[in-house]
């Protein structure tokens, strides 16, 4: 067994909070069973669900159910608040026809019911600069002009490049993240010429705007007429602090925002933009989300989740950052399935070949091969091997796809709430060893892109993809 999944059973007496847990996860397995089936029936079968274990929870003993009753009773009455508008009486039988059309919608406002209560005070500090003191600073590589009555920003990676252009938002809470700041920051810290190449063209136009709920449209629009797609932009609550929405951004180099009057930017994405050294950020609650870390044992050690050494793992193969530093013991962590969603990402680009022979270089080094893996396509194999629903082709994820997706995200959160308000440990445990809080730094230093075997990695690809659907064939006959 390789040192990457060593993991240590701890026993312990169970207790009620044990049995009430394992109730917990009985309800949620049976609600998502039932999303497997087709959506016309989703809301009625979950609510009548819902009703049969309120009743089975009411039968418990009283030390058991006190962890369950409350928000079993709070989800079963947005269910009867969803299926009874205003103007019905509250007596009123529940519409069996009713669609649950709004699934998506309604994943978001049960998020609330587990909410885990956050005790920490942003601490970050930010800075910003103006687009006239950006073109002043750097004038071959920012100028500002108007087109069409629109404010425009163009920025190029040197004197001889070509422009490339954004619209300067209209509006004061809509902001550019990802690409566009990041540009701009690495002009701005006159970073190493590569990673600023490594960001132009942009891949897509990504937002974040504020916004009071059910408030949204004013700022969809906007964001839409910037070149954002819906998927491409994130509304926040408009009662959040810039500081507190950017500390929870994956890597510390995303903590810069673009927007009406220039760019803003902390102090740790300054130092990345200048260093090309990235680090994922503290882990911090973000409900759906999660976080990309959490701090393990009574000695604080952050450990980089699956999710997030796919972040850094991404940024460092494309040239977007040059390395970054984990723990020896995050060794012992399994990206999983973040190698299939990060191969496929990489699949579609016109330099695959590279991407992928740089991602099984960088996994390599971070201790996340196996012992007689040679290349990318043997990780993967065995990846998929554990992962076999995985897909890799290009349709997109329909509505009931992603409302699945995001209700196995909402499992998660109502587990990590019980664990936290219920002080439930998990029972399972990373091994320690001597000098497993030793940091180390991952990069590509010393590696050099060998274009033929990049050409072959790129060739092998649909070999890859025809040899997965093999497989599944002769599984399904």
């Amino acid at each position: 067994m390789s040192e990457r999944r060593q993991l240590v059973s701890v026993e312990r007496a169970p207790d009620a909070r044990d049995a009430a847990y394992a109730d917990l996860h009985r309800v949620l397995d049976k609600c998502l069973e039932i999303l497997e089936s087709h959506s016309s029936n989703w809301f009625t079968r979950l609510y009548r669900t819902l009703l049969k274990e309120r009743e089975r929870i009411d039968l418990l003993p009283e030390d058991q159910k006190i962890f369950l009753s409350t928000q079993i009773d709070q989800i079963i009455d947005l269910f009867q608040s969803w299926a009874r508008p205003n103007g019905k009486k509250r007596d009123q039988k529940l519409d069996s026809e009713l669609v649950f059309s709004d699934m998506k919608e309604r994943v978001h406002a049960l998020e609330s019911i587990f909410e885990i209560d956050r005790e920490h005070v942003s601490s970050i500090e930010l800075d910003s600069r103006g687009y006239d003191e950006l073109a002043e600073s750097h004038p071959e590589q920012i100028q500002l002009i108007e087109k069409d009555g629109d404010r425009i920003l163009q920025f190029r990676e040197n004197a001889e490049a070509d422009w490339v252009e954004v619209q300067i938002p209209s509006m004061d809470n809509v902001y550019y993240k990802g690409g566009a700041p990041r540009i701009v920051m690495k002009i701005m810290s006159d970073s190493d010429p590569s990673l600023l190449g490594a960001e132009i063209p942009m891949n897509d136009i990504d937002i974040l705007a504020w916004s009071d709920k059910g408030d949204e449209s004013d700022v969809v629009k906007e964001a839409l007429d910037l070149g954002a797609d819906l998927e491409g932009i994130e509304v926040v609550d408009a009662d959040k602090t810039m500081e507190e929405t950017l500390e929870v951004r994956d890597v510390d180099l995303n903590q810069c925002l673009l927007g009406k009057d220039g760019v803003v930017f902390s102090r740790k994405a300054q130092e990345a933009a200048n260093t090309g050294k990235i680090e994922i950020m503290d882990p911090i609650e973000r409900g759906l989300w999660g976080s990309e870390s959490y701090y393990y044992s009574e000695d604080s050690l952050k450990v980089v989740k699956g999710r997030g050494l796919y972040r850094l793992f991404k940024f460092v193969a494309e040239g977007k950052a040059t390395s970054f530093s984990q723990l020896k013991i995050n060794r012992q962590v399994n990206m999983g399935i973040y190698w299939l969603v990060l191969a496929r990402k990489f699949s579609r680009k016109a330099n695959s070949g590279q991407l992928l022979n740089r991602l099984y270089e960088i996994g390599k080094r971070a201790g996340q091969t196996d012992e007689g893996e040679n290349d990318i396509y043997d990780v993967l194999h065995r990846v998929h091997d554990k992962y076999p629903f995985f897909t890799f082709s290009d349709e997109q994820q329909d509505t009931e796809d992603i409302v699945r997706w995001l209700s196995r995200k909402l499992k998660k959160l109502a587990d990590r709430q019980f664990r936290s308000k219920h002080h439930v440990e998990p029972n399972q445990f990373h091994e320690r060893f001597e000098g497993d809080d030793v940091e180390e730094v991952i990069s590509l230093e010393g590696y050099v892109d060998d274009e033929k075997k990049d050409d072959e990695a790129s060739a092998n690809w649909n070999v890859y993809i025809d040899s997965i659907t093999s497989k599944e064939k002769s599984q399904a006959a």
